[in-house]
Protein backbone atom coordinates (compact mmCIF):
# COMPACT_ATOMS: atom_id res chain seq x y z
CA UNK A 1 0.00 0.00 0.00
CA UNK A 2 1.54 3.45 -0.95
CA UNK A 3 0.60 7.09 -0.43
CA UNK A 4 2.05 10.06 -1.98
CA UNK A 5 2.05 13.25 0.44
CA UNK A 6 2.32 16.97 -1.00
CA UNK A 7 3.47 19.65 1.82
CA UNK A 8 3.68 23.13 1.01
CA UNK A 9 6.43 25.40 2.90
CA UNK A 10 7.57 28.97 3.09
CA UNK A 11 8.92 30.66 -0.37
CA UNK A 12 12.97 29.71 0.15
CA UNK A 13 12.06 26.41 1.72
CA UNK A 14 15.62 24.91 2.97
CA UNK A 15 16.13 21.03 2.44
CA UNK A 16 19.26 19.76 3.87
CA UNK A 17 21.27 17.45 2.10
CA UNK A 18 20.82 14.71 4.75
CA UNK A 19 17.09 14.61 5.76
CA UNK A 20 16.29 11.00 6.13
CA UNK A 21 16.19 11.20 9.63
CA UNK A 22 13.52 14.47 9.36
CA UNK A 23 11.12 12.49 7.30
CA UNK A 24 11.51 9.72 9.63
CA UNK A 25 10.43 11.42 12.34
CA UNK A 26 7.46 13.41 11.14
CA UNK A 27 5.63 9.64 9.93
CA UNK A 28 6.24 8.29 13.52
CA UNK A 29 4.74 12.27 14.72
CA UNK A 30 1.94 11.61 11.76
CA UNK A 31 0.50 8.22 12.88
CA UNK A 32 -2.91 8.96 13.64
CA UNK A 33 -2.71 6.30 16.75
CA UNK A 34 -0.35 7.18 19.42
CA UNK A 35 0.23 3.50 20.97
CA UNK A 36 0.68 2.23 17.13
CA UNK A 37 2.92 5.02 16.60
CA UNK A 38 4.98 4.73 20.49
CA UNK A 39 4.63 0.75 19.46
CA UNK A 40 6.46 1.36 16.07
CA UNK A 41 9.06 3.48 17.18
CA UNK A 42 10.11 1.45 19.81
CA UNK A 43 10.18 -1.59 18.29
CA UNK A 44 13.72 -3.10 17.36
CA UNK A 45 14.25 -5.10 13.80
CA UNK A 46 12.19 -4.73 10.60
CA UNK A 47 9.75 -2.18 10.66
CA UNK A 48 8.10 -3.07 7.86
CA UNK A 49 7.98 0.41 5.90
CA UNK A 50 9.55 2.85 3.75
CA UNK A 51 9.56 6.39 2.05
CA UNK A 52 11.17 8.08 -0.89
CA UNK A 53 13.48 10.79 -1.57
CA UNK A 54 11.76 14.19 -1.31
CA UNK A 55 10.97 15.57 -4.75
CA UNK A 56 11.83 19.10 -4.30
CA UNK A 57 10.07 21.51 -6.65
CA UNK A 58 12.02 24.40 -9.03
CA UNK A 59 15.30 24.07 -6.66
CA UNK A 60 18.65 25.12 -6.52
CA UNK A 61 21.59 23.98 -4.77
CA UNK A 62 22.92 26.20 -1.56
CA UNK A 63 25.63 25.69 0.97
CA UNK A 64 24.40 22.86 2.82
CA UNK A 65 21.34 21.69 1.09
CA UNK A 66 18.62 23.44 -1.21
CA UNK A 67 16.01 26.32 -1.47
CA UNK A 68 12.94 25.02 -3.03
CA UNK A 69 9.61 27.37 -3.76
CA UNK A 70 8.29 25.68 -0.97
CA UNK A 71 6.49 22.56 -2.90
CA UNK A 72 7.56 18.98 -2.04
CA UNK A 73 5.90 15.74 -2.03
CA UNK A 74 7.43 12.40 -1.40
CA UNK A 75 5.77 8.68 -0.95
CA UNK A 76 5.21 6.34 2.02
CA UNK A 77 4.77 2.00 1.55
CA UNK A 78 4.39 -0.61 3.89
CA UNK A 79 2.44 -3.63 3.51
CA UNK A 80 0.59 -2.67 7.00
CA UNK A 81 -2.48 -1.49 5.69
CA UNK A 82 -3.18 -0.69 9.22
CA UNK A 83 -0.36 1.63 9.65
CA UNK A 84 -1.23 3.49 6.26
CA UNK A 85 -4.09 4.06 6.89
CA UNK A 86 -3.15 5.36 9.98
CA UNK A 87 -1.13 8.03 7.92
CA UNK A 88 -3.55 9.07 5.51
CA UNK A 89 -5.72 10.01 8.98
CA UNK A 90 -2.78 11.49 10.51
CA UNK A 91 -2.10 13.76 7.97
CA UNK A 92 -5.54 14.84 7.59
CA UNK A 93 -6.28 15.19 11.41
CA UNK A 94 -2.79 16.95 11.43
CA UNK A 95 -1.68 19.09 8.24
CA UNK A 96 0.30 21.14 10.14
CA UNK A 97 4.28 19.78 10.19
CA UNK A 98 7.43 21.54 11.50
CA UNK A 99 10.46 20.68 9.25
CA UNK A 100 13.24 21.93 10.97
CA UNK A 101 12.00 24.85 12.11
CA UNK A 102 10.01 25.66 9.08
CA UNK A 103 6.64 25.31 8.89
CA UNK A 104 4.90 22.85 5.87
CA UNK A 105 1.24 22.86 5.70
CA UNK A 106 -0.23 19.04 4.08
CA UNK A 107 -1.84 20.42 0.66
CA UNK A 108 -2.90 16.63 -0.43
CA UNK A 109 -2.35 12.76 0.25
CA UNK A 110 -3.23 10.03 -2.20
CA UNK A 111 -3.23 6.56 -2.06
CA UNK A 112 -0.83 5.14 -5.22
CA UNK A 113 -2.68 2.54 -7.33
CA UNK A 114 -0.50 -0.73 -7.55
CA UNK A 115 1.13 -2.04 -10.97
CA UNK A 116 0.42 -4.81 -12.29
CA UNK A 117 2.92 -7.54 -10.94
CA UNK A 118 4.64 -10.03 -13.02
CA UNK A 119 6.98 -12.74 -11.49
CA UNK A 120 9.92 -10.33 -13.52
CA UNK A 121 10.08 -7.15 -13.14
CA UNK A 122 11.87 -3.71 -14.14
CA UNK A 123 12.13 -1.53 -11.08
CA UNK A 124 13.76 1.61 -10.14
CA UNK A 125 14.98 3.23 -6.98
CA UNK A 126 12.75 6.35 -5.38
CA UNK A 127 15.43 6.25 -2.56
CA UNK A 128 18.91 4.59 -2.41
CA UNK A 129 19.80 0.91 -1.94
CA UNK A 130 22.21 -0.31 0.80
CA UNK A 131 23.44 -3.31 1.65
CA UNK A 132 25.77 -3.87 4.70
CA UNK A 133 28.00 -6.66 5.96
CA UNK A 134 30.24 -7.05 9.36
CA UNK A 135 33.75 -7.82 8.92
CA UNK A 136 36.22 -7.72 11.65
CA UNK A 137 33.75 -6.53 14.56
CA UNK A 138 32.76 -3.55 11.49
CA UNK A 139 29.84 -2.77 9.80
CA UNK A 140 30.98 -2.41 5.66
CA UNK A 141 28.36 -0.90 3.10
CA UNK A 142 28.31 -3.44 -0.02
CA UNK A 143 28.40 -2.22 -3.52
CA UNK A 144 26.52 -3.49 -6.56
CA UNK A 145 29.70 -5.00 -8.18
CA UNK A 146 30.47 -7.11 -4.97
CA UNK A 147 28.39 -10.52 -5.35
CA UNK A 148 27.72 -10.43 -1.40
CA UNK A 149 25.44 -7.23 -2.22
CA UNK A 150 23.43 -9.74 -3.70
CA UNK A 151 23.12 -12.07 -1.49
CA UNK A 152 22.64 -9.74 1.13
CA UNK A 153 19.69 -8.23 -1.41
CA UNK A 154 17.67 -11.59 -0.83
CA UNK A 155 18.41 -13.16 2.39
CA UNK A 156 17.18 -9.48 3.70
CA UNK A 157 14.26 -9.84 1.48
CA UNK A 158 13.62 -13.73 2.26
CA UNK A 159 14.11 -12.84 5.80
CA UNK A 160 11.76 -9.56 5.92
CA UNK A 161 8.75 -11.32 3.82
CA UNK A 162 9.06 -14.99 6.77
CA UNK A 163 8.79 -12.59 10.02
CA UNK A 164 6.04 -9.99 8.33
CA UNK A 165 3.87 -13.32 7.21
CA UNK A 166 4.87 -15.45 10.21
CA UNK A 167 5.74 -18.49 7.46
CA UNK A 168 8.37 -20.33 6.21
CA UNK A 169 6.48 -21.17 2.97
CA UNK A 170 8.10 -19.20 0.31
CA UNK A 171 10.05 -20.00 -2.94
CA UNK A 172 13.43 -18.74 -2.30
CA UNK A 173 15.01 -18.73 -6.04
CA UNK A 174 15.36 -14.91 -6.38
CA UNK A 175 17.26 -13.43 -9.11
CA UNK A 176 18.29 -9.43 -8.91
CA UNK A 177 20.75 -7.68 -11.46
CA UNK A 178 21.25 -4.12 -11.05
CA UNK A 179 21.88 -2.35 -14.19
CA UNK A 180 25.64 -0.89 -13.95
CA UNK A 181 25.34 2.04 -16.62
CA UNK A 182 22.12 3.25 -14.31
CA UNK A 183 23.84 2.99 -11.11
CA UNK A 184 24.36 6.36 -9.25
CA UNK A 185 26.52 5.94 -5.87
CA UNK A 186 25.08 8.16 -2.93
CA UNK A 187 26.64 8.68 -0.01
CA UNK A 188 24.16 9.53 2.91
CA UNK A 189 24.53 11.20 7.08
CA UNK A 190 21.95 9.78 9.36
CA UNK A 191 21.57 11.60 12.92
CA UNK A 192 20.66 9.66 15.74
CA UNK A 193 21.29 10.22 19.57
CA UNK A 194 23.58 13.21 18.34
CA UNK A 195 25.86 10.35 16.32
CA UNK A 196 25.78 10.81 12.91
CA UNK A 197 26.72 7.92 10.88
CA UNK A 198 27.37 8.01 6.51
CA UNK A 199 25.68 5.31 4.67
CA UNK A 200 27.25 4.13 1.03
CA UNK A 201 24.44 3.68 -1.12
CA UNK A 202 22.76 3.24 -4.67
CA UNK A 203 20.08 5.03 -6.82
CA UNK A 204 19.68 2.35 -9.70
CA UNK A 205 17.32 0.52 -12.17
CA UNK A 206 16.93 -2.53 -11.72
CA UNK A 207 15.63 -6.55 -12.78
CA UNK A 208 14.47 -8.86 -10.25
CA UNK A 209 12.90 -12.44 -10.62
CA UNK A 210 10.96 -13.94 -8.17
CA UNK A 211 7.93 -15.46 -6.95
CA UNK A 212 4.91 -13.03 -7.51
CA UNK A 213 4.38 -12.52 -3.61
CA UNK A 214 7.97 -11.54 -2.61
CA UNK A 215 7.76 -9.08 -5.25
CA UNK A 216 4.67 -7.70 -4.41
CA UNK A 217 5.87 -7.42 -0.83
CA UNK A 218 9.65 -5.69 -2.08
CA UNK A 219 7.52 -3.32 -4.00
CA UNK A 220 5.61 -2.35 -0.23
CA UNK A 221 8.30 -2.32 1.90
CA UNK A 222 11.97 -2.11 -0.05
CA UNK A 223 14.55 -3.78 -0.98
CA UNK A 224 17.62 -3.79 1.23
CA UNK A 225 18.41 -2.61 4.91
CA UNK A 226 17.02 0.68 6.93
CA UNK A 227 13.69 0.73 4.76
CA UNK A 228 12.26 2.75 7.42
CA UNK A 229 15.08 5.20 7.59
CA UNK A 230 14.24 5.74 3.89
CA UNK A 231 15.88 3.39 2.05
CA UNK A 232 15.10 0.82 -0.84
CA UNK A 233 11.93 1.98 -2.17
CA UNK A 234 11.02 1.17 -5.50
CA UNK A 235 8.84 1.98 -8.44
CA UNK A 236 7.82 -0.18 -11.70
CA UNK A 237 8.69 1.24 -15.08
Amino acid sequence: MRIRVDLQGPPNLFVPFNYNHIIASIIYNQIYDLDLAAELHLKHGFKFFTFSQLMIHRRRQVKGGFLSDGYLHFFISSPDETLVNNLIRGFYKRPDISFQGQHLQVKDVKLIPKPRFKEHMHLKTLSPIIVRTRRNNKIWDLGPDDKLFYDGLKRNLLKKYKEYNGTEDVKEDINIELDLNRTRRRRIAITKDDKKTFNRCYMAELDIEADLNLIKFAYDVGLGERNSMGFGMMMAV
